[in-house]
């Protein structure tokens, strides 16, 4: 075990970011009973709900995928409609999300207000609405039984505490602050180790697939390392369709 987890609070610093880490985690929790909602449930004593939100690698996802379904677990998983680092239409892509939910877990919008507005900028709630809606319905014509939770990307203060007619906001006041959030946001945990001082009753975690691996990384090595497998997948692409070889051009 890469680190311990016990109710003391005497927790091993030297937290790895590695699936092997990550099956620790869920044993661990699966050992002291906890059990695995979505977002659209009230929890009782023992119960998380565990979110993932797709930052840049699809990939990592269905790995974290298959660790989950090791131990019996289901997570919600949410992908970005604009995304420069992966199409969601994709045929690898959809691959990916058809695997996850055979596998029972939840799919997901993470939405971006930066694409629509500054940071300055609050926007009225009815629009709001109306561009999470229309990314939903776009989502919809390819994944079908999308999770009524919306995650938002880098979320603006607007977002926090509030409560949505047409979808479940992650950061509402219920599953932000009534549970218990814990995130790895930049391989950070808001409590330095996760659990570093007690078990929850009932909590949201946030796990970000791409700062995961099988071998340990800073989070700066993880972005490098998947923006040029990004590249040389791309190189594969660009050769493939126009018969090219980079390397003798």
């Amino acid at each position: 075990m890469k680190w311990a987890m016990v109710s003391t609070g005497d927790i091993d610093q030297n937290f790895e970011f590695t699936y092997e880490t990550y099956r620790d985690l869920l044993e661990q929790l699966r050992s002291r009973g906890y059990q695995f909602r979505k977002f659209d449930d009230r929890l009782s004593e023992k119960e998380i709900i565990l979110r993932h939100d797709v930052d840049w690698s699809p990939a990592k996802a269905l790995r974290m995928g298959q660790v989950e379904q090791e131990y019996d677990v289901t997570a919600t998983y949410f992908f970005m409609l604009s995304n420069p680092l992966y199409n969601v239409f994709s045929e690898s892509v959809l691959k990916i999300i058809e695997k996850l939910q055979a596998m029972g877990h939840e799919i997901g919008l993470h939405f971006s207000s930066h694409q629509y507005w500054d940071e300055e900028t609050t926007p009225p709630k009815e629009s709001l609405e109306d561009r999470v809606q229309s990314e939903i319905n776009i989502l919809e014509t390819r994944i079908e039984g999308l999770s009524s939770a919306v995650s938002f990307h880098m979320p603006p203060d607007w977002v926090f505490g509030e409560v949505f007619d047409s979808f479940v906001n992650t950061y509402n006041g219920y599953c932000f602050d009534d549970l218990e959030y814990i995130a790895d946001s930049r391989q950070r945990w808001r409590s330095e180790p996760p659990f570093a001082d007690g078990y929850p009753d009932r909590a949201q975690i946030l796990v970000h697939p791409g700062s995961w691996g099988d071998k340990d990384a800073s989070f700066g090595e993880r972005i490098e390392r998947d923006i040029e497998a990004k590249f040389d997948e791309l190189r594969e692409q660009f050769e493939s369709a126009y018969r090219v070889n980079f390397n003798s051009a």
